[in-house]
């Protein structure tokens, strides 16, 4: 599992470039630009994760239970060119939020089995 703590951090991503693009895109989106966008994540400490099938929960208690909220209550779906998939879960009241990005195959009931 790999975390992304700030916007600009995500052209680091191990995906295809087109992949990136299009999260980036989603990710700007309810920004003015770039800037305004970065400052918010880091003000509210927004977060996204990268979760394939070799990876397992956290044993720190807090960081696991916040992504099994996300995973299990997505408020925001949307499919990236058929082959991902970004979520994104509110999970605290100042508007913290956790996105995921997953291959649309992914089986993410295994993470929800292993509590």
């Amino acid at each position: 599992m790999k975390t992304f703590e700030s916007i600009k951090d995500i052209d680091n991503l191990p995906v295809e470039s087109t992949i990136i693009e299009a999260v980036k895109s989603h990710l700007y989106y309810p920004f003015k630009n770039k800037m305004e966008a970065d400052e918010y994540w880091k003000g509210i400490n927004c977060r996204l994760y990268l979760l394939t099938a070799e990876d397992n929960l956290p044993e720190d208690d807090f960081l696991r239970n916040q992504l099994l909220f996300a995973i299990e209550y997505p408020e925001w779906e949307v499919t990236i060119e058929d082959k991902y998939t970004l979520t994104l879960s509110i999970i605290s009241d100042n508007g913290q939020g956790i996105y995921l990005l997953f291959r649309r195959n992914l089986d993410l009931n295994k993470f929800m089995e292993v509590q």
